[in-house]
């Protein structure tokens, strides 16, 4: 019994390794594969190459850390060139190494909740000034203190008037002739009611036959004393103020907004706001008037509701908290997320994925944007629905394209060698003829630079009638590049960049304020060095200098041939302020 139970032992044992190997064979056994095919699989392997996800010019036959970054180095995978060349390749692993995350550019109707504070003042229209018609000095002040109120008819102070004396006595011995000559008293009264005395006065004066020393003055509105002006004992003169008088029976809610939310906010827009002495309580009113100024130390404009007051629970200088619900003007708009948009201080731009590669590689493109909506942006213009563009992980994308060579925020145009590249395939394939072409129109283009240089040194002296002048002398040296030299399709965005740049100088030249002059120079100094550097000039050596206060702090940038600041925005008084941030040799 034994040896039986011990044969079957085995017999079970076998069948099921047989059972095993089967199944294995089924499930891993790829249809065609053999022996030699899967040897050959095997010995023929390729030696690996490691980079950084960061800086992908590192490249090394081993595994470690980045000699620049210090991060751990992953496996380079060879790509094919992407549809787009000005587009950059970043690998799977690397865009999870650096968290780029991607978003389709949607539409939305994005609203937007604007908190404004300001405070409660009078209504400028119900002001009026409570003047003296009567020149003397004032024996007695009825109304003695500010907050005091008063109304129309009201007598508010006694003048003694040593000129109505003489003229009431001029009166008195016209009357003495009122039967020879009574073109005297007609003249006499007339003098009296130049000073506003009435004709019942007039008359009490003639039927008394007494001189009055003291006159009254009545108020002529009603309101609330915010000033008063003279005190007892005071000369006045005719037509001066003794006190400014407000009716707040109206006021204005005035607020402050950031210039950032002034998009959202326009006339007639409903607004809610609580005062604090009165939290139990929300008053709600409509935009009447949006200040066309800012506040170049607050950069805020004020925002204006009239308020009715009959109550008088609104008193000026109360603290006021309000918010408004607004909208954008058009429904349907392009939005993306504010974390997609890279922000050099002049353009926007965003990276939009080449929907023609098979891996990942994204193209920088300048966006147009609108108002910021929380944590979305409008987009004007740039972009289309459906597209793909990098939210998260922006500024690692756009270091990659730099150290790639392709157009970044900080280079949007690519040079003129990669354009011919991209055009022709390589720079040994460019015609004679075009390289002719190019080379004239960079010796065109360098005959600017004398001028452009000297309209630097006139900004630097502040005199907006040399900076005009020479401004009309520098565009009349850019009449002279020829664009036709260019090529339209390639060299597109150069001709645009030369056409804005004549219409900047001729703004310069009939501009006659020098700030203005300096604040058109700085747009126009971002389409001239952009030429300047990409077309390069011959044996010459420029510095892109960086003045952070230009253009009302925005910063901006000029050329110069020296090193040493000489600063064309400030001018004497802060000559050397700014910085050198690039050199340009050629």
């Amino acid at each position: 019994m034994k040896t039986q139970f011990s044969q079957n032992k085995y017999l079970t044992g076998s069948l099921l390794i047989f059972v095993g190997l089967a199944l294995g064979w089924l499930f891993f056994h790829h249809p065609g594969e053999t022996g030699t095919e899967k040897k050959t699989t095997v010995t023929s392997t390729k030696k690996q190459i490691w980079t950084c996800s960061m800086h992908p010019q590192i490249k090394l036959d081993h595994p470690g850390k980045c000699p620049i970054c210090g991060m751990d180095l992953i496996p380079f995978e060879e790509h094919t060139q992407p549809v787009d060349s000005n587009a950059v390749v970043i690998d799977q692993s690397a865009m999870q190494l650096a968290n780029i995350q991607t978003s389709v550019v949607g539409i939305g109707n994005p609203s937007k909740e604007v908190r404004l504070q300001g405070e409660i003042e009078a209504d400028e229209r119900r002001i009026q000034t409570q003047p003296a018609h009567i020149p003397g000095r004032i024996e007695k002040l009825l109304v003695s203190f500010t907050g005091e109120p008063i109304r129309r008819g009201q007598v508010i102070a006694q003048v003694y008037a040593p000129d109505l004396i003489n003229a009431q006595q001029e009166l008195l011995e016209a009357m003495k002739y009122k039967s020879t000559n009574p073109e005297l008293i007609e003249a006499a009264e007339d003098k009296l009611r130049s000073w506003k005395i009435t004709n019942a006065q007039i008359r009490g004066i003639e039927k008394s036959n007494v001189v009055k020393e003291l006159f009254t003055i009545k108020a002529t509105s009603s309101g609330t004393v915010i000033r008063k002006l003279v005190n007892l004992g005071d000369y006045v003169t005719r037509g001066q103020a003794l006190y400014e008088v407000a009716d707040f029976s109206s006021v204005w809610v005035m607020l402050n907004a950031y210039e950032t939310d002034l998009p959202w906010i326009k006339r007639g827009q409903s607004v809610r706001f609580t005062v604090q002495s009165i939290p139990d309580h929300e008053f709600e009113g409509k935009v009447s008037f949006i200040d066309p100024l800012v506040d170049p130390q607050k950069r805020t404009a004020r925002i204006r509701i009239e308020m009715p007051n009959s109550s008088g629970k609104l008193k000026p200088g109360m603290f006021v908290t309000a918010q408004l619900q607004a909208l954008p003007e058009r429904k349907n708009m392009l939005i993306v997320p504010r974390t997609s948009v890279l922000w050099t201080g002049r353009a926007s731009y965003v990276y939009v994925k080449d929907k023609n590669s098979q891996f990942p590689a994204f193209v920088c493109r300048q966006v147009k944007l609108g108002p910021l909506s929380g944590e979305w942006y409008i987009i004007q213009s740039g972009l289309q629905s459906g597209e793909e563009i990098v939210t998260n992980g922006a500024f690692a994308v756009d270091a990659a394209a730099q150290l790639a060579g392709k157009p970044s925020m900080m280079n949007p145009v690519l040079p003129q060698k990669m354009k011919m590249n991209a055009s022709a395939g390589s720079e040994n394939n460019v015609s004679s003829k075009n390289k002719l072409v190019n080379e004239k129109f960079r010796a065109q283009l360098g005959n600017t630079l004398p001028a452009y240089l000297i309209l630097v040194e006139d900004f630097i002296l502040s005199d907006p009638a040399k900076v005009s002048k020479q401004a009309e002398i520098l565009l009349h040296s850019l009449n002279q590049v020829n664009t036709a030299l260019l090529d339209k399709n390639t060299d597109a965005d150069w001709i645009s960049d030369i056409k804005m740049m004549k219409k900047h100088l001729t703004k310069i030249t009939k501009t006659k304020k020098i700030e203005q002059q300096r604040t058109i120079f700085v747009s126009f100094n971002e389409d001239y060095f952009k030429m300047v550097k990409s077309v390069g000039l011959k044996h010459t050596t420029l510095y892109r200098q960086y003045c952070p206060m230009a253009d009302s702090n925005k910063g901006g940038y000029w050329i110069s041939n020296k090193k040493p600041i000489r600063n064309p925005y400030m001018g004497e008084k802060m000559l050397n302020c700014g910085e050198t941030k690039e050199t340009i040799k050629h």
